[in-house]
């Protein structure tokens, strides 16, 4: 599966890119899609896993290429996901002792998405969410 979507970068440059959604079971891995719309493995690989029937934890945030970073896509791979998959995303949980944790550059991407009202922090979940179809 293919879909593409409008990165805002810190500078506030706006590139389209083509992601690649892979499913393996239960686990969705997203990357960059080459012109020809296979994944292009190494640049960037983000890793969402069920968290019930209808939620997606986003679970890992991989950018290895220095030119794909601070160009707001990890921000554009939640909310495009969720359109997508018409599933709510949901991070890491703030507390640590459950074997995840939140860091500060994933903390970071979601609290952009609050500024932006495209998500929201979840008291009762400790998680930062988004609604389906990523619309609050």
């Amino acid at each position: 599966m293919i879909f593409e979507a409008d990165c805002i970068a810190r500078d506030g440059h706006t590139n389209l890119y083509k992601f690649h959604i892979l499913q393996e079971g239960r686990i969705y891995r997203v990357n960059i899609a080459n012109e020809d719309g296979t994944p292009n493995w190494g640049i960037i690989t983000f890793t969402f896993t069920f968290f019930d029937e209808n939620t997606l934890h986003f679970s890992n945030m991989y950018i290895e290429n220095d030119d794909y970073k601070m160009k707001g896509i990890p921000e554009a791979v939640i909310i495009g996901l969720a359109r997508k998959m018409k599933k709510t995303i949901v991070s890491s949980t703030q507390l640590k002792d459950n074997g995840e944790h939140l860091h500060e550059p994933a903390k970071k991407v979601w609290e952009r998405l609050v500024n932006k009202k495209l998500v929201y922090f979840d008291e009762n979940l400790e998680r930062f969410k988004t609604k389906i179809n990523g619309i609050l």
